[in-house]
């Protein structure tokens, strides 16, 4: 995942959450 960038996470559920940050590697 991009660091410090805004985008999708796939939940363990496989549906795309809301558009959030992703201070995460």
């Amino acid at each position: 995942m991009s660091n410090g960038k805004v985008g999708t996470l796939k939940t363990p559920h496989g549906k795309k959450s809301k558009t959030f940050l992703v201070p995460r590697k």
